[in-house]
């Protein structure tokens, strides 16, 4: 049996990876273990009658080296060719890894995010979105449901205490500042009474609802994670997705409104948003008839109302992603910084939220929210 590379000084002699691996199937379908950590699971004094352990598992990286690999066979059988991402590779190694090929070799770039995406840039993502939505509904009509790690995602019951904890001071330092701008007195009052239940709001739209059309969201669907490769008249010859770390199983507004809401140019997301919705549906339409999608379909409309129904990933978006998307690079960009209630802290918060790049973003698209009705207590 193999032996665990991090334990404690009780570890039984008898705690192996093996005695794992049926429940780890069965829950979350994996087949390996990166790294299993032992831990006291109680402060000395705490408990004497018996050993209590804690036994965290780092399990492999399944998209990458499953599900990416099974959408894009779903294609090949169709007879045609979609890559979602750069190649992953095993290393002979216990660490926790993820080791992927590099794409600016092939020419792949990143748009300068403060920018935003063009036309171009933006119906190239949603193409590619719309592949990819399709092969994981085809998916999970031949092989069934997502394991929990997909369905319930980072949204789990035993941390949501200590985000709402860190969330809420964030969100806080976001009021606090946008209450300084002016033209907001149309919106204000509802604001503030809608932003304290906003969190819990955000958890309870993670269910999903089986009567909705869902699909596996990419989950971090921002400027960043978006690479495109260029011919030699500078079209987007290919477009790649980067960091599937989070993905989420449910509806697709999650990856649509981060998309749109975050990382479109400030002069086209609000102004082509329904047609940006369209385009997506389009391909997606097209996709699922492609792959042999037996279920009903999704109208456009369909798509539409569950961007209603789902509206809150765009306040979350805007009060979030976005902002990084929009600030400048600078020192205290951490991810200790988003929350700590330091110097650095706050100054770096005042940078998110106080610059004119930020600032006018958020003038149209705090007003858009607020009469889609996705504002209101």
């Amino acid at each position: 049996m193999e032996k665990i590379t991090n334990k404690c000084a009780n570890t039984p002699k008898w705690l192996c990876k093996e005695l794992f691996m049926d429940i780890l199937k069965r829950k979350f379908s994996c087949d390996e273990i990166q790294n299993l950590k032992v831990s006291p699971a109680l402060s000395p004094g705490e408990n004497y009658a018996a050993v209590m352990l804690r036994v965290e598992i780092e399990m492999k990286n399944v998209v990458y080296f499953d599900l990416l690999p099974q959408f894009e066979e779903l294609y090949r059988k169709c007879g045609v060719t979609v890559k979602f991402g750069p190649q992953a590779y095993k290393l002979e190694t216990n660490e926790n890894y993820v080791l992927l090929e590099d794409l600016c070799q092939y020419g792949f770039k990143n748009v300068k995010r403060q920018d935003g995406l063009d036309m171009q840039h933006t119906k190239s993502v949603l193409s590619k979105l719309a592949q990819f939505h399709a092969a994981s509904a085809v998916y999970v009509e031949t092989k069934g449901l997502f394991s929990p790690m997909f369905t319930v995602g980072v949204f789990t019951e035993t941390v949501r205490a200590e985000a709402k904890t860190l969330h809420n001071g964030f969100v806080n330092s976001f009021l606090k500042i946008l209450k300084q701008y002016l033209g907001n007195e149309y919106y204000w009052a509802d604001l503030e009474k809608f932003v304290p239940q906003q969190f819990d709001l955000h958890y309870q739209i993670t269910k999903i609802d089986s009567n909705d059309f869902n699909v596996l969201n990419h989950g971090d669907c921002w400027i960043n994670n978006f690479m495109f490769q260029y011919n030699a008249e500078k079209s987007i010859q290919e477009t790649y997705f980067v960091d599937f770390q989070i993905p989420k199983y449910g509806s697709p507004a999650q990856d649509l409104l981060t998309l749109i809401l975050s990382s479109v140019n400030y002069s086209l997301k609000i102004q082509h948003f329904d047609y940006f919705i369209k385009y997506y549906h389009e391909n997606l339409v097209q996709n699922l008839n492609l792959l042999g999608y037996s279920k009903t379909i999704p109208t456009l409309r369909d798509i539409h109302i569950a961007l209603f129904k789902y509206g809150l990933w765009g306040f979350s978006t805007v009060t979030g992603v976005m902002a990084s998307v929009l600030v400048e690079p600078c020192e205290n960009a951490t991810y200790e910084n988003f929350h700590s209630d330091t110097a650095e802290g706050r100054d770096f918060r005042n940078k998110l939220f106080s610059n004119v790049r930020y600032r006018e973003h958020v003038k149209i698209l705090l007003p858009w929210l607020y009469n889609r009705g996705v504002i209101s207590s």
